[in-house]
């Protein structure tokens, strides 16, 4: 079933048509998580310049924004995955794994406390 669409900037000013939501597992650590890749919120970027990001789907919590590539986006779903896997990959080779995972179980810890 295919998600809405919506537009996001892209390089060079140009706009682009994404899907509005996808969501995979990813192995962070010892741990796999839910990931969702989304147009940034439009309360917190400006309506014209909005970014693709990677969140735990869960809570929401912003994990990166991607660099969105013209090629990449049209490419399709599967391409902007990868680029959002490559990114969550680089993030944890920046801060260890251990260290993210703990991070991503705290999040849900917390929103479990919150809404349990």
């Amino acid at each position: 079933m295919p998600h809405s669409m919506c537009l996001i900037a892209g390089q060079q000013g140009q706009k682009m048509e994404v899907e509005r939501f996808d969501l995979f597992k990813h192995r962070i650590g010892d741990r796999e998580f839910n990931l969702a890749v989304h147009p940034e919120p439009e309360q917190l970027s400006n309506p014209d310049d909005r970014r693709l990001v990677v969140s735990l789907y869960e809570t929401g919590c912003k994990l990166a924004t991607l660099q969105a590539q013209v090629g990449a986006v049209s490419a399709g779903v599967s391409t902007v995955r990868a680029l959002a896997q490559d990114t969550i990959t680089s993030l944890a080779d920046e801060i260890g794994s251990e260290r993210l995972s703990r991070l991503l179980d705290i999040s849900l810890t917390d929103h479990q406390s919150l809404n349990g």
